[in-house]
């Protein structure tokens, strides 16, 4: 089986399987350190019964890379695979610089090309938010980032004198439109600034590139999709997805 693992800025996702099925776990950043990351891993992977006979690794933080892929080559004795705009994919990026592009992003159009119709757009809500857009050829066309929708609250919070840090807890609960206190009138911007923003951009991108597939994955996607008015697809393991294809193209 093969390991594929995405580092974020806030979780850690491993998958084992392949391409067409695979199980995941997650692990906050903050507590993976190489001995609590090492026991994680070991745990899940002794769930599965099975053996790790390949792996490959997105990041987007370098801080932590290093120490994953050593643990993985210590547990295992497989060298990861990295992402990068070198290796052979459907997704093409002729037209971008990607001398900064993430090798998230890259993963998940890569998936969106392999799942989906063209041309699309797919909206990851991490973190950080990115929109990425994708011809019907498969060229990647750009897209636009903004913070997450946690980031942009921290933000305020600590950049002004008054505002309270309004956080998103799995406990979802309707936020109102108009806020009739401080503390809804953050989330309202937070939840509903967002919804619309997600309304917004897709009627933009429509009207410069015609009719889209809309795909939509990140961890923070469930607290504001039951505001968007948009059609759309949820695909909470796009990113995995696309690991798994950039993996089968490139090693087999």
């Amino acid at each position: 089986m093969v390991l594929a693992i995405n580092i974020g800025n806030t979780m850690i996702a491993a998958a084992l399987g392949d391409r067409e099925s695979f199980t995941t776990t997650r692990i906050l950043v903050l507590a993976s350190e190489a001995a609590e990351f090492t026991k994680r891993l070991e745990e899940f992977i002794e769930t599965q019964a099975t053996k790790v006979s390949g792996a490959i690794i997105a990041s987007v933080n370098p801080n932590m890379t290093e120490m994953v892929e050593r643990v993985v080559t210590k547990l295992f004795g497989v060298s990861p695979f990295h992402v990068s705009t070198s290796l052979d994919m459907r997704l093409d990026l002729s037209n971008y610089d990607t001398s900064l592009i993430g090798s998230d992003r890259i993963a998940v159009c890569e998936a969106a090309i392999c799942k989906y119709a063209l041309p699309a757009v797919v909206f990851d809500f991490g973190t950080a938010t990115t929109i990425n857009v994708i011809d019907k050829s498969g060229k990647y066309l750009g897209g636009s980032i903004l913070p997450g929708l946690l980031t942009g609250a921290k933000a305020l919070a600590v950049n002004t004198a008054l505002l309270p840090l309004s956080g998103l807890t799995d406990q979802f609960e309707p936020v109102p439109l108009i806020g009739q206190n401080t503390m809804e009138c953050i989330q309202s911007g937070i939840i509903h600034g967002n919804a619309a923003m997600f309304d917004g951009m897709i009627e933009r991108i429509s009207q410069q590139i015609g009719e889209v597939s809309v795909i939509v994955t990140g961890g923070y996607a469930k607290y504001l999709l039951p505001m968007c008015r948009s059609a759309h697809v949820y695909d909470e393991n796009l990113l995995i997805t696309g690991l798994y294809e950039l993996y089968k193209g490139n090693v087999g």
